[in-house]
C-alpha cells in the first residue's frame, strides 16, 4: 500500500480535529492564550551489555567487554559482526516548540474548567538529523486528551549514521550511510486517559497521579521500499515503513517541593499488521512480533518558574537470538531464542519557557 494511501487514512481524523480547533478558536478569540515559546535539551548515555551473549538467569549485566566477531558463528553469505561495545552510546537533541492554547467546551467543575484545544509547532536537531513536526491536542476534559500529528525529518552522516537502508548480503558490513536520500515521514494518533487523587480528594499530599497513553504510529522513509529496512539517527537498523503500536504508562506522587513529580515510567512499542508478522518468534524467525519494554523511575525538578529538569533512568527487554546466529550482521539472518534485561540509559532532559 502506499504512502498516500496511508495518509488518506490518517487524513479525516486529523482533518476533523484542526477543524474543529480552528472553529473553536474563532469562537474564543479574544480568550486565546498567549503563545508559549520553549527550548527542550535532551541527552542520554546509553550503557554497554553483550546483547545476552553468555548471560544466566535472563538479566544481561553492564559490560563494556567486545566479544569479537571471530567467536561467534554466522551465515557464509554475511559478513557477521562483533558484539557489544568499550564505552556505550549517547545520545543528544535540541527542540524549540510554539504552543497555542485556546479555551474549549469549558464548564463548571474540575471536569471541565480547563478543556482546551491546542495546537504545537516544533522543529528539532541531533547531530544527525533534523526535523519538523505539528500537532492538535483536544482536551474535551480533564481525564482525557486526543491528539494527532504529522513529523518529517532526514538525517546524514556524522560518525553515526542518520539515515540510511540495512542492505544484507557480504558486501554490506553496516547500515548504508545515505545523507539526505529521503524524508523519514510520521503520523500518528494517541488518547491519553489522565487521573489525579488531588482532584477529588483536596490536599497538597494527595496528588497521586496515574496516566495511560496508547498510540498508532505510522513511519515511512521515501528512500526505501516497504520491503527493505533502514536506519534512523543510529538506531539498530530495524524499521520498516509501516504502522507501530506505541503506549507509555505513568504512576507517580506530585510533591510540594522543588522535586515536584516522582514515579514509574513504561513505554512499549510493536510492529502491527503485515510487519509484525514478517519473521515471527513462534516460527522460528528474528521476531518481528516482539514487544520492545522500557522501564524506569523519573523524577521532575522544578528550577524555576519557567524551567525543569527531568531525570530518567532505563531498563529494557531486548531479543536473544541462538548462539549459531547472534554473529550474523544483518538481523533478519538471526532466530529468536528467547528475550533478557538490560540497564539501558540515563536520560535528562531540560526545559526553558520563554
Amino acid at each position: 500500500m502506499s504512502v498516500k494511501r496511508y495518509v488518506l487514512k490518517f487524513f479525516p481524523v486529523i482533518f476533523f480535529l484542526v477543524s474543529l480547533s480552528f472553529a473553536m478558536g474563532e469562537g474564543s478569540r479574544n480568550s486565546v492564550s498567549a503563545g508559549i515559546l520553549s527550548l527542550n535539551l535532551q541527552g542520554a548515555y546509553s550503557f554497554g551489555n553483550s546483547e545476552g551473549w553468555g548471560i544466566n538467569g535472563g538479566f544481561a549485566p553492564v559490560s563494556y567487554k567486545v566479544v569479537d566477531g571471530s567467536q561467534l558463528s554466522h551465515e557464509t553469505n554475511d559478513p557477521g559482526r562483533s558484539l557489544g561495545t568499550t564505552w556505550g552510546g549517547a545520545q543528544a537533541r535540541a527542540v524549540v516548540s510554539y504552543l497555542l492554547k485556546y479555551p474549549f467546551l469549558t464548564g463548571n467543575g474540575a471536569l471541565f474548567k480547563d478543556n482546551s484545544i491546542s495546537y504545537k509547532f516544533s522543529g528539532g536537531l541531533s547531530p544527525v538529523s533534523v526535523n519538523v513536526l505539528a500537532s492538535v491536542t483536544v482536551t474535551p476534559a480533564a481525564l482525557l486528551k486526543l491528539s494527532a500529528g504529522a513529523e518529517g525529518g532526514t538525517g546524514w552522516y556524522a560518525g553515526f549514521n542518520g539515515l540510511g537502508r540495512n542492505l544484507a548480503g557480504i558486501d554490506y558490513t553496516a547500515p548504508q550511510h545515505e545523507p539526505f536520500s529521503g524524508v523519514v515521514c510520521k503520523l500518528w494518533m494517541s488518547a491519553a486517559f489522565q487521573f489525579d487523587v488531588g482532584a477529588v480528594i483536596p490536599g497538597k499530599w494527595m496528588h497521586i497521579v496515574m496516566a495511560a497513553v496508547p498510540k498508532v504510529e505510522y513511519r515511512t522513509f521515501t528512500g526505501a521500499d516497504n520491503n527493505t529496512p533502514w536506519q534512523w539517527e543510529a538506531d539498530e537498523g530495524e524499521n520498516f515503513n509501516g504502522f507501530k503500536f506505541k503506549s507509555t504508562y505513568f504512576l507517580g506522587y506530585r510533591l510540594p517541593f522543588a522535586i515536584d513529580t516522582v514515579g514509574i515510567l513504561v513505554d512499549t512499542e510493536q510492529y502491527m499488521g503485515k510487519t509484525a508478522a514478517l519473521s515471527t518468534m513462534e516460527s522460528g524467525g528474528w521476531g518481528s512480533d516482539f514487544v520492545k519494554v522500557y522501564f524506569g523511575p523519573l523524577a521532575n525538578i522544578k528550577l524555576g518558574e519557567k524551567s525543569g529538569l527531568t531525570v530518567l533512568f532505563q531498563l529494557k527487554n531486548g531479543r536473544d537470538y541462538t548462539d549459531d546466529t547472534i554473529g550474523n550482521r544483518f538481523f533478519e539472518y538471526r532466530s529468536y531464542s528467547g528475550w533478557y534485561i538490560a540497564l539501558y540509559r540515563l536520560a535528562l532532559s531540560y526545559t526553558v519557557k520563554f
